[in-house]
């Protein structure tokens, strides 16, 4: 009868450091050692790791890049068991999303600001202050602080950040922004980004609907003034992302690219 040990490594995580909501672990017969990968966020993840068995005898490495979905654990790669005593080293960085998501090109946005109110697009697709590379298709939108966020889609909750007072122009306030992600049908994700301290009424695991309130904007973050920041997005790789062309509804006609200055009224 063979007999199974069940040992935890906890790995590094370069992108989120002191967080253990990723994990590897192995199983291991008279055969062959199995290495295993425990997500156990409420969302995908795209993460690349690195595997290496050592023993008296023995020296293997293995790189697997993989997105895993949330909440799974997953076989990532199996080793002969070698003679004797071995140990196997893992570290791993990962970035949220899955690169398999396939977006829903045609659905039609809610603007995610109150019905039949109207909002000036601060910055659009390719703006020259932020909205390059990883942000090309977000949309900046001229919202005081405190007025209420909406979902512009059905999803499901899968992060949330609401502690944060403090705002900046540069990037190192980045880390400061508070913010709410939701992941939709296609498995994309969307972040409303800058909201106000205290500013999330939605809870992780929550499920939201078209049009629902969700949270209130604010100035938090790599920001000058308050505003909301919306972004649709599928996992790029390990360690970014891509963000995905997106078209609005707003009277009946199809935004399909959002411009800078000009105002938008929120219809169904």
């Amino acid at each position: 009868m063979l007999k199974f040990i069940f040992i935890f490594f906890i790995v590094l995580n370069f992108l989120n450091a002191d967080d253990k909501s990723v994990l590897t672990f192995i199983e291991e017969n008279q055969k062959d050692v199995a290495v295993y990968l425990h997500n156990k966020n409420p969302f995908h993840i795209t993460c690349k790791i690195n595997l290496e068995l050592e023993s008296k005898n023995l020296n293997d490495k293995k790189t697997i890049l993989k997105s895993f979905d949330y909440n799974s654990k997953t076989k990532i790669a199996t080793f002969p068991r070698p003679q004797g005593k071995f140990k196997i080293k893992s570290n791993y960085t990962w970035s949220l999303g899955t690169i398999n998501a396939v977006h829903t090109s045609d659905y039609l946005y809610r603007l995610p600001y109150a019905l039949n109110s109207v909002q000036m697009v601060t910055q659009g697709f390719n703006g020259k202050s932020t909205h390059f590379g990883q942000s090309q298709y977000a949309v900046d939108f001229d919202l005081l602080s405190g007025t209420k966020v909406f979902a512009a889609r059905d999803g499901i909750v899968v992060k949330t950040k609401e502690d944060s007072n403090k705002s900046g122009p540069t990037k190192q306030f980045n880390k400061f922004a508070n913010y709410i992600t939701i992941r939709h049908p296609d498995n994309t994700y969307a972040t409303y980004g800058h909201l106000k301290r205290n500013g999330v009424v939605v809870k992780v695991g929550q499920k939201v609907k078209r049009g629902q309130h969700i949270g209130y904007s604010g100035n938090t973050g790599y920001s000058t003034g308050a505003h909301l920041h919306f972004v649709v997005f599928k996992a790029k790789d390990h360690q970014s992302r891509t963000s995905l062309p997106i078209k609005f509804i707003s009277n009946g006609k199809i935004i399909q690219e959002p411009i800078q200055g000009q105002r938008y009224k929120a219809t169904n």
